[in-house]
């Protein structure tokens, strides 16, 4: 328990009032608010369920262990810092014996794979489900990887701490993502990076903003069911798409006339219900989805303090590279 404890009790604070931890009995232990966050050989815990609203109770059940499901093999697959990749190209890098953040780690490909692959990198990575304890167990022998579990809006960390802090996906099923960039820069060092991927709002396509209304519609029927059943319905809801959508899409992409419209098509990547029904649970399923126009978008970050920010725009989100300068 030595090694993890040292690097983390290096990085943690009280999320709710920033006062030091001391490790106690099992326990962090906030020297200001008393409060205790459960400490094992490889994981602190600093959700508190019975404090958190209703969005936040709604998104631990979704983004736990139910949805970022850990495989029992060790396999991992591709994850999302692929896309940051294609989006700002040798913008997306981690200089040499950084110290990287990455929230939201749901299961752990990214994390992983880089950790892996760069043994000079200290790289903590945090997500609000149970996933992560799982994760912790598995790769415990990855020594510069370390997992922490925590909430986006309070960030139990350190201030200026992180040379890089990567989030995809994540700050829009929050019910205040500007806090979370707040806090992003927060625990940013001065001259440090934050790659951040969002939704963004399809101010320009009518066709999309007509699926959006759909999603939404979707999202307040299955918010009445069961989790188990609202599980179910996103399997049953993947064929369809897959027949009125994906195959469609897929099929327009090869007639040069038609693959603008094949790429604007909603789930235009499926191949089978298998690779669309992570999408629809995360879609479906979420307590929230927030939305930005490119302009928006680009103020979340400005507001924050960020001043050195480049935007690139996908076809379902926004991609920023922002700097936090002195």
């Amino acid at each position: 328990m030595q090694d993890y404890r040292d690097s983390i009790n290096a990085v943690v604070q009280c999320p709710f009032c920033a006062c030091a931890l001391q490790e106690k009995d099992g326990e962090f232990l906030c020297s200001g608010c008393q409060k205790r966050y459960p400490l094992t050989v490889v994981i602190a815990d600093f959700v508190e369920l019975q404090q958190r609203d209703e969005i936040a109770k709604k998104a631990l059940v979704t983004w736990g262990e139910n949805l970022h499901h850990v495989s029992s093999d060790e396999a991992v697959h591709s994850g999302h810092f692929s896309q940051f990749e294609d989006a700002f190209g040798s913008g997306f890098f981690f200089a040499e014996g950084s110290r990287v953040l990455e929230i939201g780690c749901g299961a752990g490909e990214d994390a992983v794979k880089l950790a892996k692959s760069r043994s000079d990198l200290e790289i903590l990575a945090m997500d609000i489900g149970e996933n992560v304890r799982t994760l912790a167990e598995r790769f415990r022998a990855v020594v510069n990887l370390h997992f922490i579990r925590g909430d986006a809006r309070l960030l139990p960390l350190k201030a200026a701490l992180f040379d890089y802090v990567v989030s995809f996906g994540v700050f829009h099923h929050t019910d205040d993502p500007e806090k979370c960039v707040k806090e992003v820069f927060r625990v940013l060092k001065t001259g440090g990076t934050a790659f951040v991927y969002l939704y963004k709002n399809h101010e320009d396509d009518l066709f999309k903003r007509s699926g959006i209304i759909a999603e939404t519609l979707l999202m307040q029927l299955i918010r009445y069911m069961p989790h188990r059943m609202a599980q179910f319905f996103c399997h049953l809801l993947a064929w369809p798409c897959l027949l009125f959508f994906s195959w469609p899409a897929w099929i327009m992409k090869r007639i040069p006339r038609l693959s603008k419209l094949g790429n604007a098509m909603p789930l235009h990547w499926g191949t089978s219900p298998h690779s669309i029904y992570g999408d629809l649970e995360d879609r479906l399923l979420a307590p929230v989805n927030h939305r930005y126009s490119y302009k928006k978008f680009l103020q979340l970050f400005r507001d924050a303090g960020f001043t050195e920010i480049k935007v690139v725009t996908g076809s379902g989100g926004h991609y920023a590279r922002a700097a936090k300068l002195g």
